[in-house]
């Protein structure tokens, strides 16, 4: 648990954290051609306009184009007028003849627009294309003092969603005229902002014929009283003059999603809206998520998350994906279902790869007789302080069977597991096996882990797989190149682009029949230092006397509810020793 984890928190400070600044935006590349300018003749507004469209990048599954085309309103910050997209088009789809459902992706309130590439790339690579467009006063098309501006302006924070509609409305416009797209399967996918955006902009929209609304809801007033994150806009509209106040009510109603409802609800009764929300989100409410479903006819049909709030819903990020790709694939042809496939040896894949072992070793419980098995030795050169150095095991097997052992800094020998019973080794003298209690359910590793970091670990697990469904993904974040000999993949070396963190790399193991790396560079911010692999077998044969404590010790039996205690205070006392 504890290298899983480590190894984890790693990859993704890397690869997803490491750009999550306040305004920071990237992109995924520099482009690769000159852009080309194309006419949209036929618009929602009578007012026909064109766009650019300029090659970013190329990924295994799609292209990346860098679209810009004007919003319909125009406002004094010259940067907001115009519109940018990334836009996501599967392999061959502008050349097989076949009309593919089409997305637009709305982002989240205070993002760095990686939730909306990763979820574009995993649209586009079962086939359906996407394009994320920035709404008004995000990215490039924020004044100086970037994105705060609105929190700062009530008024202006209403007018930018109004202009952030008509910025919909015409991608519309722009999906429609492209030949691969099907104007009658045009969706739209939001998260939180995003998704009361997309829930308007769909109802004031009729052509959209789909709407994934992601931890939204309605009743923007309630969110605004009681959201954290608009405790600013709170604020300012509490000091307006009773007068301002009433104009700047009516219009959080104009832009309510509740009062748009009606012209949603018959494509919400044919099945056509989707709604994930969190049980625990205090962001958006539980109540508002539930006023919106009502007032669209859709109340049973809302996917709840248990246990997760608007942040850590991240760890269901998978199944949210899942989710998506499900109900706009219901439009996809069936010839255009499975794009063309990623070269094997492609370091993306293998990377891909890597991770999914990662993830199925931190919380996928494997089948009967089977089991999850790794050795590392940890060195670890903090920036500040003196090294570290861990030597440890740990089998996970089916039906919370487990054994971990190993020297830890600050803990010395450990040896804890779960065979028929648990158990722990104490001073590596004696064996406390845990018996009794009315609780005969068998606990694993994961359960002794504290709530919150094994939330923490669920987390990194959503992220984990997300990024196994569309690896491609990882070219917006960081460069990954591949080290070869003779032809043969050798290492796989990750850079973050902006060059801030350093990078890892992962050489490979020489006999590659053999699964997963063999060792692990890394230089981060905080830390330096490397693993090496000494054993790692994912899915393999696991004998139930592989979870049985150590042989040849005094064994004493002790109340199993206290042995689980035990359990956790020392997992605790690990994590908490992490960087």
């Amino acid at each position: 648990m504890d290298a899983s984890r480590r190894l984890t928190i790693l990859v993704l400070c890397f690869l997803l954290l490491g750009t999550e600044r306040a305004g920071a935006d990237p992109g995924p590349s520099r482009p690769t051609a000159r852009p080309a300018e194309i006419r949209v003749e036929t618009a929602h507004d009578g007012q026909p306009f064109a766009y650019d469209m300029q090659l970013l990048r190329d990924a295994p599954s799609f292209h990346v184009y860098r679209l810009r085309y004007p919003s319909p309103v125009v406002t004094p910050v010259e940067a907001n007028n115009t519109v940018p997209a990334d836009y996501y088009l599967p392999r061959g789809a502008d050349e097989d003849g076949l009309r593919r459902p089409a997305v637009i992706c709305l982002h989240i309130l205070h993002g760095n627009f990686e939730l909306e590439r990763l979820t574009c790339s995993v649209l586009a690579a079962r086939g359906i294309p996407s394009m994320m467009i920035k709404l008004p006063y995000y990215g490039e098309r924020a004044p100086p003092e970037g994105t705060k501006v609105l929190t700062k302006n009530p008024a202006l924070f209403l007018q930018a969603l109004s202009q952030g509609f008509a910025d919909v409305r015409r991608a519309v416009d722009l999906l429609a005229s492209r030949r691969e797209v099907n104007a009658q399967a045009i969706g739209v996918i939001g998260v939180s902002l995003g998704g009361i955006v997309g829930a308007t902009a769909s109802a004031q929209e009729p052509r959209i014929a789909r709407a994934a609304l992601i931890l939204a809801g309605g009743d923007l007033g309630y969110i605004v009283e009681h959201a954290p994150e608009t405790r600013g806009l709170k604020g300012l509209l509490a000091n307006l003059s009773p007068a301002e106040q009433k104009i700047a009510r009516q219009a959080i109603h104009d832009v309510d999603p509740l009062t748009h409802a009606p012209q949603l609800r018959d494509r919400a009764q044919q099945g056509r809206v989707l709604m994930v929300n969190a049980v625990e989100d205090v962001t958006i409410a539980p109540q508002c998520a539930r006023k919106l479903a009502e007032a669209l006819g859709m109340p049973e049909r809302v996917v709840w998350l248990p246990g997760l709030g608007h942040y850590t819903a991240i760890a269901a990020l998978p199944q949210v994906l899942e989710h998506a790709v499900a109900f706009f694939g219901q439009d996809l042809p069936a010839a255009a279902q499975k794009p063309p496939a990623a070269p094997a040896n492609e370091p993306l894949q293998v990377l891909a790869e890597l991770l999914r072992q990662v993830s199925a070793l931190a919380a996928a419980e494997p089948a009967s007789g089977r089991g999850h098995f790794v050795a590392l030795e940890v060195a670890l050169r903090p920036a500040q302080g003196k090294p570290v150095e861990v030597q440890f095991s740990l089998a996970r097997g089916s039906g919370a069977r487990f054994r971990l052992e190993g020297q830890f800094p600050e803990i010395g020998q450990v040896a804890v597991g779960q065979g028929s019973y648990p158990w722990i080794m104490a001073q590596g003298k004696r064996v406390f096996r845990g018996v009794g209690g009315t609780d005969t359910k068998s606990r694993g590793v994961l359960d002794a882990i504290p709530g919150g970091q094994r939330l923490r670990l669920q987390i990194i697990r959503g992220a984990l797989d997300a990024i196994v469904r569309a690896p491609e993904t990882l070219t917006h974040l960081a460069d990954v190149r591949a080290e070869t000999e003779q032809g043969r993949l050798q290492a796989i070396v990750i850079a973050p682009r902006d060059g801030s963190l350093g990078q890892i790399r992962l050489a490979l193991q020489a006999d590659r029949t053999l699964p997963g790396p063999s060792t692990i560079s890394f230089e981060a911010r905080q830390a330096s230092g490397q693993i090496v692999v000494r054993q790692w077998q994912i899915d393999t044969v696991a004998p139930d006397e592989l979870f049985c404590e150590p042989p040849g010790l005094e064994c004493q039996d002790v109340d199993r509810a206290d042995l689980e205690r035990m359990f956790s205070a020392v997992l605790k006392f690990a994590l908490e020793q992490l960087p």
